[in-house]
């Protein structure tokens, strides 16, 4: 049995699959680059304010077990008329990702998680918190979850649908809220109630 030849051709095997993963990231990407929202502007390291300070942490999915945290800043060009918070993270690769979004921008009947998660921040920074949750965006996560359309298992695309997947947060709740308020279970009540606060504060 040749085994240094099966041993060449799995290796050559691997190497084509780790490309194609790649290559198929990079082009999931770079379509998500092309579709984001005008909320949305992705900025140099360069361009970081030294007195930016932290107001978030989120993760999403990147690799089996494998998770890519995300934090989110005030920076310091941020201000009432045109509040900004900063993402930041690095990727599977190394390079780091820096975006500014423009919360008054965002769209939550048209918005992506990396939108979502800026918008929700800022209101919890700002004094809107959500009662009875760990923050505004991790109750909006929990209700995305119980929808069935969460991503946190999709090794492959969790950096781009994180960017580039747009949802109608509005409608969203109300498919949530339609079935879990009827619920008689503490737990489902207070999601019920999430539901209700978020919907309230998307009509401010």
């Amino acid at each position: 049995m040749d085994l240094c030849g099966i041993s060449a051709r799995a290796s050559s095997y691997a190497m084509e699959s780790s490309y194609n993963v790649i290559s198929e990231r990079k082009g999931i990407f770079e379509n998500c680059l092309n579709s984001k929202s005008k909320a949305v502007e992705q900025i140099d390291e360069s361009d970081i304010s030294s007195d930016r300070k932290v107001v978030g942490i989120t993760t999403f999915p990147a690799g089996e077990g494998v998770k890519i945290g995300v934090i989110a800043y005030e920076p310091s060009e941020s201000t009432r008329e045109d509040p900004i918070i900063q993402m930041g993270y690095t990727d599977m690769s190394g390079e780091k990702k820096i975006y500014n979004i423009h919360v008054n921008e965002v769209n939550p009947e048209n918005a992506s998680d990396l939108e979502m998660f800026a918008y929700l921040t800022y209101k919890g920074h700002t004094g809107e918190k959500i009662p009875n949750a760990l923050n505004n965006y991790d109750a909006y996560s929990r209700i995305k979850d119980y929808d069935g359309d969460y991503y946190r298992h999709d090794y492959i695309n969790g950096e781009s649908r994180f960017i580039g997947e747009k949802v109608n947060a509005k409608e969203l709740l109300d498919r949530v809220h339609a079935w879990i308020s009827q619920i008689q279970h503490p737990d489902a009540q207070i999601t019920a109630r999430w539901c209700e606060w978020l919907q309230n504060l998307f009509e401010k």
